[in-house]
């Protein structure tokens, strides 16, 4: 979901749904998300930056964020999302904690 500009992962995701994964969502600001989650909770997700923009993430839960394998401290805005810069085609791991 992100059509408030910020993506928010699995923000309703059914109980009956407990395991599985999605693939190719796009979501507004130019991005590419896959997700897949386990026990009903968010395993990983990648995020995919079409354009090069700000993403802005809303994570139930804490979360921590890579690009090629090294870590990216994201700002945490005051409504709770968390907000980092992206690179033109970079996709970025999204990991709960």
């Amino acid at each position: 979901q992100s059509h408030t500009g910020v993506i928010s992962l699995l923000p309703a995701l059914p109980k009956s749904w407990p395991l599985g994964f999605v693939s190719g969502l796009r979501a507004r600001g130019g991005f590419e998300v896959d997700m897949r989650w386990k026990n009903n909770k968010l395993s990983e997700s990648s995020i995919k930056s079409i354009n090069g923009t700000r993403c802005k993430l809303l994570a139930k839960s804490a979360v921590k964020i890579y690009n090629n394998g090294k870590e990216i401290k994201p700002t945490t805005n005051e409504d709770g999302t968390l907000e980092f810069a992206t690179q033109k085609g970079n996709t970025y791991k999204v990991i709960e904690l």
